[in-house]
């Protein structure tokens, strides 16, 4: 489990941060037969489960607001690769097809 999480964390994947505060929290789980069950009501918090999801899934935009490029140069871009194919259909339609 240690090397997962050096390898996320080399990755950039896991921040350092959150690697530490996983691996205090497994360290803080019981073991043996009075572990408890880890869907059970007193440690299920599901507005914290739903952040995480969220915040998970949008990091790739986070990272892109990091490098400074804002939804205007994600919709600038897509246009541009919409137009490069169109010409390239274009081309190839007037050269081959014709």
């Amino acid at each position: 489990m240690a090397r997962v999480r050096q390898e996320l964390v080399a990755s950039g994947e896991l921040s350092a941060e959150e690697a530490q505060r996983r691996t205090a929290a497994e360290e803080a789980l019981p073991t043996g037969e009075d572990q408890m069950l880890p869907d059970s009501a007193e440690h299920y918090d599901p507005s914290s489960q739903v952040r995480g999801s969220f915040m998970r899934s949008t990091q790739h935009l986070q990272r892109q607001h990091e490098r400074g490029l804002t939804a205007a140069d994600r919709d600038r871009r897509t246009i541009r690769l919409m137009l490069g194919l169109l010409l390239l259909g274009f081309a190839f339609w007037y050269f081959f097809l014709r």
